[in-house]
């Protein structure tokens, strides 16, 4: 679901596989239940039978689900944030598509928010931290689905200028989040991924491959360490 930034370098080592499960899980079912080769019946069914399996300890150990409550008991982290993309899901598979601007936002926030709240929770973070960072991860999804002309995208009347100014209002919105974070190696980490971001943006606009070059990675580095100087700074004289 989010190509275009590493979730994973938000987050430390010892956490980097059970993102790249959530993840997982969060992209499967986003494909899965938006497959209009599946009855709708059918998928709406598969909703209801897999919150009653998160709800309970699931019968297959080596399953994605799972390895998710496992490790969500392990870090004391809620199987909320299982359940709560689910109506994002059951609104795929309703075959429903947001025809505004303000239905697929809520449509994204319902899939993607959990994910901000799972790293915020891991690290113990600030909570005014979730605004600025559920809008880097929107803004990239966002953009993803814009790039990959999504079918959920379709209805929605938006200018390539309007889809420009919305991705940038949401990655303005994200950078005080570099003011919110507690952890300094979290705080370099978010730099660097709202940097990449940037740059991602950039190209988007100019119609370029979205792939960073090496001349890109260099960039990405030399900025978040600005920024995160900068961001360290003004933390410093906000406390005085």
């Amino acid at each position: 679901m989010l190509d275009y930034i590493d979730v994973c370098s938000l987050v430390q080592k010892k956490h980097e596989n059970l993102i790249k499960n959530y993840c997982s899980y969060l992209d499967c079912g986003w494909k899965h239940y938006q497959n209009n080769k599946i009855e709708s019946s059918v998928r709406l069914k598969k909703t209801d039978l897999l919150e009653k399996a998160i709800r309970k300890e699931f019968p297959l150990p080596e399953s994605l689900l799972a390895k998710l409550q496992k490790d969500f008991v392990k870090e004391n982290l809620s199987l909320y944030l299982l359940l709560d993309v689910l109506p994002a899901w059951r609104y795929l598979a309703a075959d429903k598509s947001p025809s505004s601007e303000e239905q697929l936002s809520e449509l994204t926030n319902f899939a993607i928010s959990p994910l901000g709240r799972m790293i915020l929770a891991l690290y113990d973070e600030n909570p005014a931290a979730y605004h600025p960072l559920n809008s880097l991860l929107i803004m990239n999804f966002w953009m993803q689905l814009f790039i990959s002309k999504s079918p959920i995208v379709s209805k929605v009347k938006l200018s390539k200028k309007q889809k420009e100014s919305k991705l940038r209002g949401l990655l303005k919105n994200s950078v005080v989040l570099l003011n919110l974070l507690d952890s300094k190696r979290t705080k370099f980490r978010a730099a660097a991924a709202i940097k990449k971001s940037e740059l991602m943006l950039n190209k988007f606009k100019n119609n370029e491959q979205i792939k960073l070059t090496i001349l890109d990675k260099i960039r990405v580095f030399l900025y978040s360490f600005a920024m995160f100087l900068a961001a360290g700074k003004r933390t410093v004289y906000s406390k005085r």
